[in-house]
C-alpha cells in the first residue's frame, strides 16, 4: 500500500511540476500566417510567416532554417528576441521553415521519425522554397540558417538550389566536426540509438528549464556563453524551441565526427565541394562557441568561390560585447542590437528584389 501511495505521489508531483513550468515558460503567440505544405514524399511541414512592414516594405523573401533539435522558435522566440520579426520590421517577407520532426505544440506534431539530413535537403527545402517563391512571385530568396540550418544551405546550393537563393547567412554552421568531448559521447551512444526512433530532447529541456542558470553544467557551457545570455530568455527558449530528434539523423551526425567533412548518404561530400558555391554568403561564428568552434566554420569562407563573401567572428576583440557562444547568436543579451543588424545590413545590399515569373524549385 505504501508503495502505491508513493508512486501516486510521484506521478501527482510530476503533473503539478509540469503545469507550473508550463505556466511560467510556455508561449502561445502566433505569427501573421501559418502555411502547411506537402513535400514530394507526402510529409506535411509548416512555414511560419511575418509579412513585411516598416518604413521600407520592399518584401524581399527571406527563408529562416533552424538547427538540430530545434523548431521555428529558434528564430521567433518572443518580441525583442525574434530575428524573423526584426527582419519583417525592416521590410523583409520573413518565412520560417519548420522541418519535419520539429514539433510545435498545438500547431504541428510528428509520429514518423524515419528521416535524416538527406530528407531535409531533397524534400523539405525544395517544397518550402517553391512555396515561398510562388506566394511572393519572386525568382529568388535570401536564406538565414542557424547551426544545421546553415549546413542545409550549403547542401541545397550544391544540389541545384543555387538558382533560387540570391544570398545566404549562416550562423555557427560547421562543415566538419572535430572530436570534442560532447560529440565523442554521441558516437559512443550510437549503438543505443538503434533501440528507438527518436530522442526526447524536448522532455529533458522542459523539465530542466527552471535549473538553467543555476546548474551550468559543462554541456550547458558548450551550448552558450552563460555570461552572455539572460537566464529568463534561455529558459523560455529551452522550454519552447527544443524538439525530439530523429535517431537516424543523430546517427548521421555521429558518422561525420572525425571525418573532417559532412556528406549526404549517397556519398556526395558537401565540404569537399564548397568551392563550387558562388552564391554571396556571410559566415558568422562565435569566439566562445564550444559546440562549433570557428575553425569548423571558417573553411567555408576559405573555400567557397563566391566573389562576394564575408566571415565575421563575434568576439570582444572584433568589437562585440562578448565572445558569443552557439545559442547566443540568436538569443544573446545583445544579439538584437549587435547580431540582428549585422545580418540585415549585409542582406540589404544583396537582397533579391527581382519580380517576374515564378520558377519551380
Amino acid at each position: 500500500m505504501h508503495a502505491i501511495i508513493g508512486m501516486f505521489a510521484v506521478v501527482l508531483a510530476g503533473i503539478v511540476y509540469t503545469r507550473i513550468i508550463a505556466r511560467m515558460y510556455a508561449l502561445n503567440d502566433r505569427p501573421d500566417q501559418i502555411h502547411f505544405i506537402e513535400t514530394r514524399d507526402k510529409v506535411r511541414i509548416a512555414l511560419f510567416r511575418y509579412t513585411p512592414r516598416g518604413a521600407d516594405p520592399h518584401a524581399t523573401p527571406v527563408l529562416f532554417c533552424h538547427g538540430l533539435g530545434a523548431n521555428m522558435r529558434n528564430f521567433d522566440l518572443m518580441e525583442g528576441y525574434s530575428l524573423a520579426r526584426y527582419m519583417a520590421d525592416n521590410g523583409y517577407d520573413s518565412w520560417i521553415l519548420n522541418l519535419r520532426g520539429a514539433n510545435v505544440k498545438g500547431i504541428i506534431e510528428y509520429q514518423n521519425w524515419d528521416f535524416g539530413f538527406d530528407d531535409f535537403v531533397k524534400s523539405d527545402i525544395p517544397a518550402a522554397v517553391e512555396h515561398v517563391l510562388d506566394r511572393t512571385k519572386k525568382q529568388a530568396l535570401c536564406w538565414i540558417g542557424h547551426s544545421m540550418g546553415g549546413m542545409l544551405l550549403y547542401a541545397y546550393l550544391l544540389t541545384g538550389g543555387d538558382r533560387f537563393v540570391s544570398a545566404g547567412v549562416t550562423m555557427g554552421s560547421p562543415v566538419r566536426f572535430s572530436a570534442s568531448k560532447d560529440l565523442s559521447r554521441l558516437v559512443k551512444l550510437r549503438p543505443l540509438l538503434r533501440l528507438t526512433t527518436r530522442v526526447h530532447a524536448d522532455l529533458f529541456a522542459r523539465s530542466l528549464a527552471p535549473l538553467t542558470g543555476v546548474l551550468n553544467t559543462s554541456f550547458v557551457k558548450t551550448q552558450m556563453n552563460v555570461r552572455n545570455v539572460d537566464t529568463r530568455i534561455i529558459r523560455v527558449a529551452q522550454y519552447n524551441a527544443v524538439t525530439p530528434i530523429s535517431t537516424k539523423l543523430l546517427s548521421q551526425f555521429g558518422g561525420w565526427l572525425g571525418k573532417h567533412s559532412i556528406a549526404l548518404s549517397d556519398g556526395f561530400d558537401i565540404t569537399e565541394n564548397l568551392d563550387k558555391i558562388t552564391t554571396p554568403v556571410l559566415v558568422i561564428a562565435g569566439r566562445g562557441d564550444g559546440l562549433v568552434p570557428s575553425d569548423a566554420t571558417s573553411p567555408v569562407y576559405d573555400k567557397v568561390r563566391s566573389p562576394d563573401k564575408a566571415f565575421v567572428e563575434l568576439s570582444v576583440v572584433n568589437g562585440f560585447s562578448a565572445d558569443y557562444g552557439h545559442i547566443d547568436m540568436v538569443f544573446g543579451k545583445n544579439a538584437p542590437t549587435e547580431v540582428y543588424p549585422l545580418v540585415r545590413k549585409w542582406l540589404d545590399t544583396r537582397r533579391a528584389v527581382a519580380a517576374g515569373d515564378n520558377a519551380s524549385a
